[in-house]
C-alpha cells in the first residue's frame, strides 16, 4: 500500500455501502482526515492506524448537502449506488430517480470540489467506481439500445468526470468493476451480491439455478482487492487521471464453473455432499448484460501501478463461506 500526502483529507460518499466501506477502511492511513457519508452516520470500526474520522448522515442526492461534504477536501470517493431492493437492476423500475443517484451525486461533486481550494495546489482528485461491462462499449458487442438503466448511467457520471478533468476542475478517475464479493475482513458484511446469493442458497441445501447454458464469462474480484486498487489510485492521481481503469483479476470463470466451485465450498464447509447446478430458461426480466460474457483486461491500471489482485477465486469463496456461517 503506497502511503497517502500527508496531511490530507478524503471524504467517501457512500461509505455505510458494501463497497464505501471497504474503501474507507483502506483508505484510514496515517494524515489522513477521513469524512464519511451516507443516508445515516456510517458504521465504523477499523483496526488499522489511528487516525481522525468524521462520520456524518446526509442526503446525497441534495446538492448542498454535497457542497457541504466535500468542503476543503483533497480525495472525493463517490460509492453510491441506487438499489433500495439490494440491486443495480432496481434503476430499471425508476430510472429518474436512479438518476438522481448514480449520475446526480457524481453532478454535485464535480459542481462543489475545488471551489475554496488554493490555486496553487493540483485540483481534488475524483475517483468514481464504475462497471466493467463498459469495456465492451466500444468493441460493437455492446450499443446505448441494449445498455441497462444502470449502465447509462455508469457511463454519463464516466463523461462527466473525463470532462471535469480535462477542464482542470478535478483529476478525475473511473475504476471500472466487474463482480464484487467476499468480506474485508473478518465480521465484515458480505454484501448482497450474487456470489453471496449464490452460496447463501448452497449453505442452506437448495440446487442453484443457472440461466441460460452457463457458458458466459465473469470476471471475479474480491473487495479487498477493490479497496486496496482505489487506495493506490487515490496515491497515484497523475499517473491515472482522465482515463478509465479496467479492475479485474484478469482470470474470467463460466458461471458453470463459477456455480459448482460454489456448491462444493459449500458443502466442504457444513458437509455432505454438493447441491445441484440446474439450468433454466431465463426470465422473462433477464438483461443483455446477464448473458454477455465480462472478461476483464487489468493490465493497464497494473502495468501503471503495479497492483495485482491477490485472492484466488477458491480462498475468496471458502472466506465469503465462512462469514456467511459466522453472521448468516
Amino acid at each position: 500500500m503506497r502511503a497517502m500526502p500527508d496531511p490530507c483529507t478524503v471524504v467517501v460518499l457512500g461509505a455505510g455501502g458494501y463497497v464505501g466501506g471497504a474503501l474507507a477502511r483502506a483508505l484510514h492511513l496515517p494524515g489522513v482526515r477521513l469524512r464519511l457519508a451516507g443516508r445515516r452516520p456510517p458504521p465504523w470500526e477499523c483496526d488499522g492506524p489511528v487516525g481522525a474520522v468524521d462520520r456524518r448522515a446526509a442526503d446525497l442526492t441534495d446538492p448542498g448537502a454535497v457542497r457541504d461534504l466535500v468542503a476543503g477536501a483533497d480525495v472525493v470517493v463517490v460509492s453510491v449506488l441506487y438499489a433500495p431492493d439490494g440491486s443495480w437492476r432496481d434503476a430499471d423500475a425508476d430510472p429518474v430517480a436512479a438518476r438522481c443517484v448514480n449520475v446526480g451525486v457524481v453532478e454535485s461533486v464535480l459542481e462543489s470540489v475545488g471551489g475554496d481550494r488554493d490555486p496553487s495546489l493540483p485540483p481534488p482528485v475524483v475517483v468514481v467506481p464504475g462497471t466493467a461491462s463498459l469495456d465492451h462499449a466500444g468493441d460493437g458487442a455492446m450499443s446505448e439500445h441494449v445498455m441497462s438503466v444502470y449502465e447509462r448511467h455508469k457511463a454519463e457520471a464516466e463523461e462527466l468526470l473525463m470532462e471535469a478533468t480535462r477542464r482542470g476542475t478535478a483529476r478525475g478517475i473511473s475504476m471500472r468493476l466487474p463482480t464484487v464479493y467476499g468480506a474485508a475482513g473478518p465480521g465484515r458484511t458480505v454484501g448482497r451480491g450474487v456470489v453471496a446469493q449464490i452460496l447463501r442458497t448452497a449453505l442452506d441445501g437448495r440446487p442453484l439455478t443457472i440461466w441460460g447454458d452457463g457458458s458466459a464469462d465473469r470476471d471475479l474480484v474480491h473487495i479487498r482487492d477493490v479497496a486496496d486498487a482505489v487506495a493506490t489510485a487515490v496515491a497515484s492521481p497523475d499517473l491515472l487521471a482522465g482515463r478509465r481503469w479496467s479492475i479485474g483479476t484478469g482470470e474470467a470463470v463460466t458461471l458453470t464453473r463459477l456455480f459448482t466451485l460454489a456448491a462444493s465450498v459449500a458443502a466442504e464447509r457444513v458437509g455432505g455432499s454438493p447441491v445441484p447446478v440446474e439450468y433454466v430458461e431465463p426470465p422473462s426480466g433477464a438483461t443483455v448484460t446477464d448473458a454477455r460474457s465480462s472478461a476483464v483486461d487489468p493490465g493497464p491500471f497494473s502495468e501503471r501501478t503495479g497492483w495485482t489482485a491477490g485472492t484466488r477465486l477458491e480462498d475468496g469463496l471458502r472466506q465469503t463461506v465462512d462469514e456467511l456461517v459466522r453472521c448468516p
